[in-house]
């Protein structure tokens, strides 16, 4: 349920945003799917749900920076991939309407009760929400059309199904991912790279030396935890090697495809990583539990099905007929500030209001203290 009311917080963000501007797009389209026109205003909510995600995430000026790779703005990056978005929704409603799918009333209902619910618990947003006039109806809208591409997904999945058997064999092929099986282990490194560069050969060659030595120190019986103390060339060392416990995709493969394979209390010999060699010991294990393992298995599932019905959307998307108006587009980012700009003129009036309804109250309180400091004296 928690989508539903950060979808429609962002949705409706965006969409009180949007009515501050008077765009010269308004009434174009920036798509036509299989014959189906998409408003420019329904990109621009998109665009400005994505820019009001950033905000939130990571400040107001998030979106104006640099995108990797590239000398566009983050915003400006991602009008194409925004554009994309709204064509894949086009086509999942469509083809929703074409199977027949329509919204189950009762989930709609529940989903915007809930919706409600967090509203109202929720001061600021409620506010919010009042000052805005924010009707039931969108609120009604913008569930409806998740609930029928969840309807659309579910079908789907029931027709098209991920097996059992491809779980199995996607989770054997990942285990190093999924699987919580966790060792706790000691070791002692003796590094052969120096600033994250590897050393000379000669000094590899001293630090090979150096672990054979420690290792037969250890076959004569000498303690483990000690000799890591004195010899171990990181911040394990003052713990006795210790590094608690891990699962195997958190060490690099050579660690772990040692430390994974011994028994508890057993040692290795000698091996090297890209990071030095080492001597491990392990000092217990924990298996995992069938019900951890069905957890993993069930998220697989999921992933695996969300995977298929991606791949689904992309063939229908083959088979449509597509226009993009991308000359539709260009001035989005203009709209967006100036919607901003807008809204910002507005809060300042208001609050200007505010303060000299307030600066005029002041005068009068203190003309009538002063009216009656004169009737005392």
């Amino acid at each position: 349920m928690k989508k539903y009311f950060k979808l429609l917080s962002a949705v409706i963000a965006s969409v009180m945003l949007f009515t501050a501007c008077k765009s010269a797009n308004v009434g174009k389209s920036v798509a036509t799917v299989n014959g189906e026109d998409i408003p420019y205003e329904e990109y621009l909510k998109k665009l400005e749900v994505f820019k009001f995600q950033l905000d939130n995430m990571y400040g107001e000026n998030i979106w104006k920076e640099k995108a990797p790779n590239t000398d566009q703005t983050i915003l400006q990056h991602f009008k194409g991939e925004i554009l994309n978005k709204v064509i894949e929704d086009k086509i999942i409603s469509q083809e929703a309407k074409k199977q027949g799918i329509t919204a189950d009333e009762s989930k709609v209902k529940e989903y915007f009760e809930q919706s409600k619910k967090s509203i109202d618990e929720n001061e600021i947003l409620k506010k919010y929400y009042e000052d805005n006039k924010i009707d039931d109806n969108f609120i009604n809208s913008m569930i409806r059309e998740d609930v029928i591409k969840m309807a659309l997904q579910d079908k789907y999945a029931k027709e098209n199904g991920v097996t059992q058997e491809e779980v199995d064999k996607y989770y054997e092929e990942h285990k190093s991912e999924y699987s919580s099986e966790k060792v706790k282990a000691s070791h002692i490194i003796i590094l052969t790279t120096e600033n994250g560069k590897d050393m000379s050969a000669e000094k590899q060659e001293e630090a090979k030396k150096k672990i054979d030595e420690i290792y037969e120190k250890i076959q004569a019986g000498e303690s483990f935890e000690e000799l890591a103390k004195q010899y171990s060339q990181d911040g394990s060392k003052n713990s006795g090697g210790d590094l608690g416990y891990f699962s195997k995709g958190e060490m690099v493969k050579e660690f772990s495809d040692v430390a994974f394979n011994m028994n508890i209390g057993e040692i290795s010999k000698p091996f090297k990583t890209q990071f030095g060699y080492h001597i491990v010991k392990v000092t217990d294990k924990k298996s995992e539990t069938e019900e951890e393992k069905a957890k993993a298995k069930e998220y697989i599932k999921s992933m695996l099905q969300e995977q298929k019905f991606s791949k689904y959307i992309e063939n229908l998307k083959k088979d449509s007929k597509i226009e993009k108006h991308e000359d539709a587009i260009a001035n989005a980012e203009k709209d967006i500030k100036s919607a901003e700009l807008n809204k910002k003129e507005e809060t300042t009036e208001q609050t200007g209001e505010d303060n000299n309804a307030n600066k005029g109250e002041q005068q009068a309180q203190t003309e009538e203290n002063k009216t009656q400091d004169t009737q005392k004296k």
